[in-house]
C-alpha cells in the first residue's frame, strides 16, 4: 500500500507573516470617520472600538476620544492601561534579562519588542523614541536599522503625520 504524501499547502499558517503593527485596517477605518454619513458613524465607531478593545491600545483610544469625540468608557481605558502596564513590565524586564544575561541580538530583539508594543497600542511618540534608539544604538546592523526605520515609518502614516514621513 502505497503512502500519499502530504504537500505544505501555500496557504497554512506556518507560512503567514507575523502582524505588522500598527493596524493600517484600522487606519483606513479611522479615516472614513472624516467623510462618512451620519448614519455609518455608530458603526463605525463600534468597529475601531473592537479593535482597540482586541490590541489592547489605551493611547490610541485616549487619541480618538480627544480628536474624533468618541465617548468616553472609564471602565474600558483602566482595563487597557491596566494590561498595557503588565506588559510593558514583562518587555522592559526580557530587556533588562537581555541586557544582563545574554548578548546583543537577544537585546535588539528585546528594544523591537517595546517598540512593536507602543506601534501597536498607538503611542505615536513611544514609538518614535523607541525605534530611534534602535537606530542610534551601535552594533546594529543596517538591515536592523532599516527596518526600525521602516517601523517608524509605519507609525507616521498611521497617524498621516506627514512631515515624519520625509
Amino acid at each position: 500500500m502505497e503512502v500519499a504524501e502530504e504537500v505544505p499547502d501555500a496557504e497554512t499558517p506556518d507560512d503567514e507573516e507575523p502582524p505588522t503593527y500598527p493596524n493600517m485596517d484600522l487606519a483606513q477605518t479611522v479615516f472614513q470617520l472624516e467623510a462618512a454619513a451620519p448614519a455609518e458613524l455608530d458603526g463605525l465607531r463600534a468597529q475601531i472600538v473592537e479593535v482597540v478593545r482586541a490590541d489592547k491600545m489605551a493611547p490610541y483610544y485616549t487619541y480618538l476620544i480627544g480628536k474624533y469625540g468618541f465617548a468616553a468608557d472609564d471602565a474600558l481605558l483602566a482595563e487597557l492601561k491596566a494590561a498595557n502596564a503588565e506588559e510593558l513590565a514583562a518587555l522592559k524586564a526580557a530587556l533588562e534579562d537581555a541586557e544582563q544575561n545574554h548578548g546583543e541580538t537577544e537585546v535588539l530583539d528585546a528594544l523591537f519588542g517595546i517598540a512593536s508594543f507602543h506601534a501597536r497600542v498607538g503611542d505615536k511618540d513611544e514609538a518614535y523614541t523607541a525605534f530611534d534608539i534602535i537606530v542610534d544604538k551601535p552594533k546594529v546592523s543596517t538591515g536592523k536599522k532599516i527596518d526600525a526605520s521602516m517601523a517608524k515609518l509605519r507609525v507616521a502614516l498611521f497617524f498621516m503625520v506627514r512631515p515624519s514621513m520625509r
